[in-house]
């Protein structure tokens, strides 16, 4: 948890009895734990406190936080919106509701109370950090650049909005493109966001990220070697590292952090994706085949791509018919539908070898007349 928000929840103002708190050693406890970031300790000591002040409305914002940040989102939102419907208007509850429907996805609703939070407080910096988030999440590059740029003029040294609008700097062009100028703007918001708070691995990691769009892969993996150092159960760094070590050629090296991310996040199937893809640049394609498919298995909208990347395969083990049916399968998934993948296909060295081959210009031709 930010400092920021730590100084947030501290100075949030709920009409409550100073004399019962203090006589409640339970919800002193509980906030003793929730600021040292112990939140499921925290999480028992308020339920205690409720059981002695059942209607206290401070304990159950504090809650609803401790539920957050044990990524129980859904029990948050329950102790928020029970806040909202007994307590007075506040800024605040208002920006907590919000960001607990951004970690739930639901960006609409998000969008919806973190406006509602700064209208009531203009000068409130974490909701437009946290409305900043969700534009981000939706796409809305430009929008979510406008509240982490309202975020820090409000709060000059609030080192979360400055990493957040680096993020949205390099994300607001296609990534495969990226604009120098853009990335070189987002290493400036890393290093300001280090600047007021050095010990925010996701500033590092990004800085190692947006060194990897410059193309400089060193600089990538020394920052990225940082961020695990940091926090070497990170996953997200482990991920970028293997991305960077891919670029560089660097398979081995890259499977290596793949499998450490499998460790760590055995439910991604982007790792498998990507894993799969740098096995089989060293040959490994029968390997390759299986992380494919298990990416498939743990999320069936990856299967599309999953059933194009094995097609890659058996073109490279120069095994036409299963290659065949396998873009056959990926086609009747919708895989080609998207004119860039279609191209991308077109283009595909994986298929060299079968570049004249009649049935493969045959499926071109019936996969071309899908695309949009």
């Amino acid at each position: 948890m930010t400092d920021k928000i730590k100084t947030f929840l501290v100075i949030i103002f709920f009409t409550i009895s100073f004399q019962l708190l203090s006589q409640d050693l339970y919800y002193q406890r509980g906030i003793h734990h929730f600021n040292a970031g112990f939140y499921e300790l925290a999480v028992n000591d308020f339920n205690q406190s409720l059981k002695i002040s059942p209607k206290a409305l401070d304990t159950y914002f504090y809650r609803g936080y401790a539920y957050l940040y044990c990524n129980d989102f859904e029990l948050a939102l329950k102790d928020f919106k029970r806040v909202m419907k007994h307590g007075p208007e506040d800024a605040g509850i208002y920006s907590a509701v919000g960001h607990a429907y951004n970690e739930l996805k639901n960006y609409d609703k998000a969008l919806h109370f973190l406006t509602i939070a700064v209208k009531l407080n203009p000068r409130f910096a974490e909701a437009f950090n946290n409305r900043g988030v969700c534009h981000h999440r939706l796409g809305n590059f430009m929008q979510a650049i406008d509240d982490f740029n309202a975020a820090v003029l409000i709060d000059s040294t609030y080192a979360l909005a400055y990493n957040n609008r680096g993020s949205a700097r390099y994300y607001h062009q296609n990534v495969a493109e990226a604009n120098k100028s853009d990335i070189e703007l987002a290493i400036k918001d890393f290093e300001l966001a280090l600047h007021f708070n050095s010990d925010l691995t996701l500033a590092v990691r990004n800085k190692g990220v947006a060194h990897r769009l410059l193309g400089d892969y060193e600089k990538s993996i020394y920052f990225l070697d940082k961020a695990i150092e940091m926090q070497p159960d990170f996953w997200e760094s482990h991920l970028e590292k293997a991305r960077t070590l891919v670029q560089s050629e660097d398979y081995s090296g890259a499977i290596q952090e793949f499998m450490t991310v499998v460790r760590l996040s055995p439910e991604n199937p982007d790792v498998f994706i990507e894993m799969g893809n740098a096995k089989s640049r060293l040959g490994y394609h029968e390997e390759s085949i299986k992380n494919q498919l298990r990416a498939a298995q743990i999320n069936p909208d990856y299967t599309g791509l999953s059933f194009y990347n094995i097609a890659c395969c058996y073109a490279l083990m120069q095994e036409k018919e299963m290659m065949l049916y396998y873009l056959e399968s990926a086609w009747k998934k919708k895989f080609f539908k998207d004119i860039k993948r279609y191209a991308h296909f077109l283009k595909d060295p994986d298929f060299e070898f079968f570049r004249n081959d009649p049935d493969f210009i045959q499926f071109s031709d019936k996969a071309r007349k899908k695309v949009k």
